[in-house]
């Protein structure tokens, strides 16, 4: 009987230091995780947030070529008219 209570009791610690060290290993696989999802997502929001200013650029510029080819239109019809 007192055999089967030092290994029950050795299973007690054994199971102990196995739950202890899976959280361990989980926290440590779970922060890291988090630093990778982290950065990526830092790199997709900035990648995202230069697109964005590269379209507004090119939209603008669109606009300006635009309005200066209504100017340059305006002023040809007003020459010719007057």
């Amino acid at each position: 009987m007192i055999m089967v209570q030092v290994n029950l009791n050795r299973f007690r610690k054994l199971i102990r230091w196995s739950l202890t060290m899976d959280r361990r290993w989980f926290v440590k696989n779970t922060l890291s995780w988090l630093v990778v999802f982290t950065l990526v997502f830092l790199f997709f929001t900035i990648f995202g947030a230069l697109v964005i200013i590269f379209l507004i650029l090119v939209f603008f510029s669109l606009l300006s070529d635009a309005l200066g080819f209504f100017v340059s239109l305006y002023r040809e019809v007003s020459f010719r008219l007057y």
